[in-house]
């Protein structure tokens, strides 16, 4: 059962991360972006996930950066799921080489959470709790969650802060157990 948290409060990334593509970095000691002009992606790498995980983090976008999360992350590889303030799209690095598995358009602001999900071959994305979309893909089996930006230079403006990523059936279980421990059931 593994679930780890990430609030970026500090000034580097530190030994729990390693850059998958890219260098991600701390803003300012409170949240993470890229630092490169391209992918910019970082898994959590102090515990052990299963194949089945999330990465969820609270997003800043801008018009230009994209900045988000991923699943199933290692070095050159990575499913992500980014976005910009009026764009998003899942998508995987393969090997390094870039594939679109779905896109679209909405309207996106500062302290959105997103939130991608893997099961088997299933990806699911979230905004704030809504399904945005889901794809379907065979290529990474296993990884690391983490942080996901890209940038058509180097000036970033979209930062990701107060990132979680884990087990995703762990995650669902405890989350049953925090409700029911709230909301006990009364027989008479």
């Amino acid at each position: 059962m593994a679930i780890a948290t990430d609030n970026f409060n500090r000034a580097s990334l530190g030994a729990n991360w390693t850059n998958a593509f890219g260098t991600v970095v701390i803003n300012s000691n409170t949240r993470a972006t890229g630092s490169a002009a391209g992918e910019n992606d970082a898994f959590y790498n102090a515990l052990t996930f299963s194949a089945d995980q999330y990465a969820q983090a609270v997003i800043t976008p801008s018009a230009t950066d994209w900045a988000g999360v991923c699943v199933r992350a290692s070095v050159n590889n990575s499913y992500i799921f980014e976005g910009t303030t009026s764009q998003w799209e899942i998508a995987k690095y393969v090997a390094g080489a870039f594939t679109e598995l779905t896109a679209g358009s909405w309207t996106a602001s500062a302290g959105d959470v997103f939130r991608l999900e893997v099961a088997g071959t299933t990806l699911r994305a979230f905004r704030n709790g809504v399904l945005v979309s889901t794809a379907t893909d065979s290529s990474l089996s296993a990884g690391n969650p983490g942080v996901a930006f890209w940038s058509l230079d180097a000036s970033f403006n979209a930062f990701a802060d107060d990132w979680e990523g884990g087990d995703l059936y762990n995650e669902l279980i405890d989350r049953d157990m925090r409700f029911a421990r709230t909301n006990p059931v009364y027989r008479m």
